[in-house]
């Protein structure tokens, strides 16, 4: 080898090893500065206009971000005129339904007389998602002392009619899980 071959392989040596020493130093010290966008470490910000309230996760800068441990950048909530809770939409940062890890995009909830009846999983186009515990709708019955009684868990199985069919019931007993019923 001569010395001008030497030289060129010295200079490689001496050049790009500490070049490449201090691209891997900065990308430690990135990783370990920089944190996840998690829930706990976004602003929550809240915006009510009638009766629907927009509460979303926003970084510095003031843009909705999607918390990585949520799931979701926002959620609209919209009460009916009790102030009940009608339906929960999850959003994306550009405000559109994104579908949960649970296997769906929004909950709607129906009332009878102030007490939460029907529990509604819907997806992305507003239609019934049967989550990830088997079921897309909870009908609940309340006693005579306005205390939750019975829940059905339901499943639309496609039927062209869009009727569901009972899944599962689970009764209560002094607040606590009476007995379940499969297959009903």
């Amino acid at each position: 080898m001569s010395k001008e071959q030497l030289r060129g392989g010295d200079c490689i040596r001496r050049i790009f090893f500490p070049v490449l020493l201090l691209f891997f130093a900065a990308a430690t010290v990135l990783s370990i500065f920089s944190k996840p966008q998690t829930s706990a470490n976004l602003t929550k910000t809240t915006n009510t206009e009638g009766s629907v309230t927009i509460t979303s996760y926003t970084d510095r800068e003031g843009r909705a971000v999607t918390a990585s441990d949520k799931g979701y950048a926002s959620i609209r909530t919209t009460k009916d005129q009790d102030g009940h809770t009608v339906l929960e939409e999850y959003l994306d940062p550009s405000g559109d339904p994104v579908l949960l890890s649970s296997g769906y995009a929004a909950v709607q909830y129906g009332y009878t007389d102030g007490l939460n009846t029907v529990i509604t999983y819907l997806d992305e186009t507003g239609k019934p998602a049967v989550i990830s515990n088997g079921y897309d709708t909870i009908r609940r019955s309340y006693n005579e002392k306005r205390l939750a009684e019975t829940d059905t868990y339901w499943i639309h199985r496609g039927a062209e009619n869009g009727q569901a069919e009972p899944e599962e019931t689970r009764g209560y007993a002094e607040g606590r899980v009476r007995g379940v019923q499969k297959g009903i």
